[in-house]
């Protein structure tokens, strides 16, 4: 990140850091459906998790939500992850 933008947050006030959220959270939400349109049922996908001491978890795309990716693995189960969170195997 460009210290610039640093720079210009330290400068706003209330009402601009709200409209700079609002900014930030719409930008997280479009890249988000962008990475889940990538993905379909049947996938083989991984991603990491620090839950149960699992590291790597690699499973196959059971079902996609509006919000999330349900995967199915092997062994510990479905589990709902941002679609940002996975790569594709």
């Amino acid at each position: 990140m460009k210290a610039s933008v640093i720079g210009e947050v330290m400068m706003m006030d209330n009402d601009d850091l709200n409209r700079l959220v609002e900014a930030v959270r719409s930008r997280r939400s479009i890249l988000s459906r962008e990475v889940k349109r990538q993905f379909h049922v049947g996938d083989r996908v991984s991603f990491s998790t620090k839950k149960r001491g699992l590291g790597l978890v690699k499973g196959t795309v059971w079902k996609i939500n509006r919000k999330n990716i349900v995967v199915e693995t092997e062994y510990a189960g479905r589990w709902n992850v941002s679609p940002t969170l996975l790569t594709a195997l």
